[in-house]
């Protein structure tokens, strides 16, 4: 992939490509709303690394606007603004659930469930006490990387690798 350029380095940096398809992840589709971007203005090739920064960044917002939309059918724009503030905790904190029950109490949101939506969904997934961590692949049938959720108390959140670039930038 001849895109990324180190310019300390003249060589090609092929993480930097994997750390582009680590963004994305599943499906491959959204590689076109990654680099979308690129059709609106002049880049210069190979990019940059902050060049792919900034397309990280929008490309957060595209999540963002992606998850609100696939929420909307479920949720009032009140409660996915409730549910996007306890992800940014969850990304900052990586509380337990005990910590963040509280949270999505406080806003009138049956905390379990809303839990158990975003994890079938793969938007937060668990760590476990030694450190495992487990989420649900939607895209890849009958199959977790780990067990069901489990809203134990002590379970450790933590939310999806996308969302951890949206929360870096935006909120």
């Amino acid at each position: 992939m001849r895109l990324l350029y180190n310019a300390s380095t003249p060589q090609l940096v092929r993480s930097n490509a994997l750390h582009i398809l680590g963004c994305v992840r599943f499906p491959y589709l959204r590689l076109i709303a990654y680099f979308s971007p690129l059709s609106q203005r002049e880049y210069s090739y190979p990019l940059t690394k902050e060049e792919t920064d900034k397309l990280v960044v929008q490309f957060g917002t595209y999540v963002r606007d992606e998850f609100k939309s696939e929420l909307s059918s479920f949720y009032s724009d009140r409660e996915i603004d409730s549910i996007l503030s306890t992800l940014s905790i969850i990304n900052k904190t990586e509380p337990t659930v005990g910590d963040i029950i509280p949270e999505l109490n406080k806003a009138s949101l049956d905390a379990e469930r809303v839990l158990e939506d975003l994890y079938e969904r793969s938007f937060i997934g668990m760590r476990n006490d030694k450190g495992h961590v487990f989420f649900k692949y939607k895209y890849l049938p009958h199959h977790t990387f780990g067990d069901e959720l489990k809203l134990t108390q002590d379970q450790k959140l933590l939310v999806h690798f996308i969302f951890e670039q949206l929360f870096r930038e935006i909120y």
